[in-house]
């Protein structure tokens, strides 16, 4: 049994004797004493509710502070798997360590959730959707979660098709 039921037992039982000698012939100077005493026993429950009401808000704090600890402790552990790497457009990401590859596929994340405290993977758009900067295209690769757009990946612009286009061409003759 908790403290605070312990406490509350109690006081109920002196309530209830306090009840039982009001309820029989006493003299009105200690009728007196004995209301003032119940309604100290009165106070002391409301306050032992109280009491108990902050034990219960302080023990889900401290549950939601190891909740937190564990998280942190977590984010730590994969915060190390990962490094800062310069693309070849110049903007840094970061992606995961070779010596920490294993099955995991190659990805990048986005730099600025997780300086956040967040793992959120770029995802590349396709082709049709490249930025072309002088003589290269860029694959742009946007964070779904806070919308930062990264432009890398170069791959060399195609040169236009040729056209076969003789002077001496006739579509008629």
């Amino acid at each position: 049994m908790s403290a605070s039921k312990a406490v509350f037992e109690h006081l109920t039982m002196a309530s209830q004797a306090i009840n039982a000698i009001i309820a029989g012939k006493v003299e009105k100077r200690t009728q007196d004493a004995i209301i003032a005493v119940n309604a100290e026993i009165l106070e002391a429950q409301k306050q032992a509710r109280a009491l108990s009401e902050e034990n219960t808000t302080l023990l889900n704090s401290v549950s939601q502070l190891e909740a937190k600890i564990v998280e942190f402790g977590d984010w730590a552990a994969e915060k190390a798997r990962y490094e800062q790497r310069k693309m070849d457009s110049g903007v840094v990401v970061y992606a995961l360590k070779e010596s920490e590859q294993g099955a995991e596929p190659e990805h990048e994340l986005c730099a600025n959730c997780f300086e956040a405290g967040k793992r959120r993977i770029l995802a590349p758009e396709p082709e049709s959707k490249w930025v072309s900067e002088f003589a290269v295209s860029y694959r742009r690769h946007c964070c779904k979660s806070c919308g930062a757009e990264y432009y890398y990946g170069a791959m060399p612009r195609r040169p236009p098709p040729k056209v076969n286009r003789h002077r001496d061409y006739d579509p008629y003759g």
